[in-house]
């Protein structure tokens, strides 16, 4: 257990009582000793603030791996295909820690095989606002039909945040900014 590990209603549970319950029934019982990461306290806690404001790569150095969210891909409206950025809309379970609304630099594991990729959350608002939160993953130089395949989307870094355009234009012009964007990243 952690260092500061509490339990139950008002968190009034704690090491005592896990301790008693484990040497009643002989299971080893460690405590973690309080664990820093470049002089700052790691905890969960921490992790979660710098995933859901949107700090993926510090997250990723708490974590020791990148964060992902896994789910499968559903029919969406189809709008990034009619202008040419088709993407995978992802069903995933909305009770999960999500990073900030906005777009990002990932990489798409469909069919073992890793993808670059970049990703929107959002309620796509240039067109007509979504009633819920949308995950979708545009993978770069992939054109399999993947609809009911599950995939995992790790994030690498924050690009921007999501913004509603006037036109479809500009848009576009801001999608291949993105894309201009995560090649370079991968090129580094």
């Amino acid at each position: 257990l952690g260092h500061d590990f509490n339990f139950g209603a008002n968190k009034e549970g704690g090491i005592k009582i896990i301790d008693k319950f484990c040497q009643k029934n002989k299971i080893n019982l460690q405590q973690e000793k309080e664990f820093k990461f470049k002089k700052s306290v790691v905890s969960s806690t921490v992790i979660r603030k710098t995933i859901s404001e949107g700090n993926l790569e510090q997250a990723s150095e708490l974590l020791g791996r990148n964060f992902f969210i896994t789910g499968n891909i559903i029919k969406g409206d189809g709008r990034g295909k009619k202008i040419g950025f088709p993407t995978a809309n992802i069903d995933f379970l909305h009770d999960r820690l999500v990073p900030k609304r906005g777009v990002y630099i990932t990489q798409t594991l469909s069919s073992g095989m890793i993808y670059n990729s970049v990703t929107n959350i959002g309620f796509h608002p240039t067109f007509n606002k979504a009633e819920k939160l949308i995950i979708e993953t545009h993978i770069l130089d992939f054109d399999l039909d993947i609809y009911g395949e599950d995939i995992v989307v790790y994030f690498m870094k924050y690009i921007r945040e999501e913004q509603k355009f006037t036109s479809v234009n500009d848009l576009i012009k801001q999608i291949n900014a993105d894309i201009t964007i995560t090649k370079e990243y991968y090129k580094q």
